[in-house]
């Protein structure tokens, strides 16, 4: 089984402006002659972690990570001013150009793994393969899975809690009534209701079940509560089904993925959908897993990528 590598530290952060008033963090680590790679992070709002770096080798990979608008280190934190799908993949193209990167390895995962997809479709010519975990497609269906007809059956109290925090003639759509809060005027009712909303998705994150996955006095996790409701309020800002009818614009690039056997958050038929629309996809489905990247057996898999990735690019 592949291990993640070792804690690494950047070697040039910056921050990065870009549509006012968000300026982004940006980081690189590695090896500066690498093979470029971009980490996408997941959400949306979650921003980046020291421990997102331990899938690439570091003596061949040059990894850029960064925080998507108003998320982890990025600024002003929680903003949903100019903050659309639209202005992250500008944001993912700018950065390649702002480095002059040529060409570089996207890699992905959960809300990750639907951005690393439209960006690939809007800007196909730069991207060598696309390495993405826990695929999520953005559809109405996903939406309802999440929130009302599917991860409830696995975490039946739990959803009870979740349903129950929003009032009772609004619970029949329970994403639009927690958008409506996080996005209303009452800023202490915001906070909570993120942070319901949060702790009610932290449930599939691991096959076993952890607490203290979501703090409600961490700003960041409240700030990935915001954005993340209102983007999926919004259906991530892109039209039903867009990313499976635009597969043909990416054809030629090749994808690897890994998706936990059990994951309740983005279930592993979203990868099979994925695997059977492109020609050119290697799918894992991971046993012992559910959504996280870092569980043994996903973990490993997403190693054994980015080393395949890394060992193709350096032999061509």
């Amino acid at each position: 089984m592949q291990k993640l590598f070792p804690p690494i530290t950047p070697y040039h952060t910056f921050e990065f402006p870009v549509t006012p008033p968000h300026v982004l963090y940006v980081e690189e680590c590695g090896n500066p002659d690498g093979l470029p790679v971009i980490f996408i992070h997941g959400g949306p709002g979650v921003g980046c972690s020291e421990a997102d770096r331990q899938f690439f080798d570091p003596q061949k990979y040059r990894i850029i990570l960064f925080d998507q608008r108003g998320s982890g280190r990025s600024k002003p934190l929680a903003c949903l001013e100019n903050n659309t799908t639209a202005d992250l993949i500008s944001d993912i193209e700018l950065i390649r150009k702002t480095l002059k990167i040529d060409k570089w390895v996207v890699f992905g995962g959960s809300w990750g793994s639907t951005l690393s997809l439209l960006y690939a479709q809007a800007h196909p010519a730069p991207v060598i393969a696309l390495i993405l975990r826990g695929i999520f497609l953005a559809t109405k269906a996903e939406f309802a899975h999440l929130f009302q007809t599917g991860m409830s059956k696995v975490f039946p109290q739990e959803f009870e809690r979740f349903k129950n925090f929003i009032a009772p003639d609004k619970q029949d759509d329970l994403l639009t009534a927690y958008c409506d809060l996080v996005t209303g005027p009452d800023r202490d009712m915001a906070r909570k209701a993120a942070y319901y909303y949060v702790e009610w998705e932290a449930n599939g994150v691991t096959l076993a079940p952890q607490s203290g996955l979501v703090d409600p006095n961490s700003e960041t996790d409240i700030a990935n509560g915001i954005i993340e409701c209102t983007y999926l309020a919004n259906q991530c800002f892109i039209e039903e089904g867009q990313i499976l009818k635009n597969m043909d614009k990416i054809a030629h690039i090749q994808i690897y993925i890994a998706h936990g056997r059990f994951d309740s958050i983005v279930t592993p038929s979203n990868a099979w959908k994925l695997f059977k629309a492109h020609p050119k996809t290697v799918l894992k489905i991971t046993d012992n897993a559910a959504h996280a990247s870092r569980e043994p057996t996903t973990a490993s898999a997403l190693v054994g990528y980015t080393n395949l990735v890394a060992n193709l690019s350096s032999n061509t």
